[in-house]
């Protein structure tokens, strides 16, 4: 049996430029032991932290700075490296 001290935890990156958003996000998130929350508040920077972190969930918002939501996405999906 595994020690809990020994788990992994999944990170999720949040896409989010409205800082009381994304300090809400962020607070929950950490609260679970599971999971390690690190937020971005521009699209490009995103696809960059994803990249770094090898991200487990990705939550965006649609409207940021630099590429949106979308955008994002669409290069995620698009990207082998990062989409697996």
């Amino acid at each position: 049996m595994e020690n809990i001290g020994d788990v992994k935890k999944k990170v999720v990156v949040i896409g989010e430029d409205d800082e009381p958003i994304a300090t809400l996000l962020r607070d929950s998130i950490n609260d679970e032991d599971a999971y390690q929350a690190v937020v971005v508040s521009d699209g490009a920077l995103v696809l960059e932290t994803v990249r770094q972190v090898h991200a487990d969930l990705l939550i965006l918002d649609i409207m940021m700075p630099g590429l949106n939501g979308f955008e994002v996405f669409d290069r995620v999906r698009a990207d082998s490296d990062i989409r697996d």
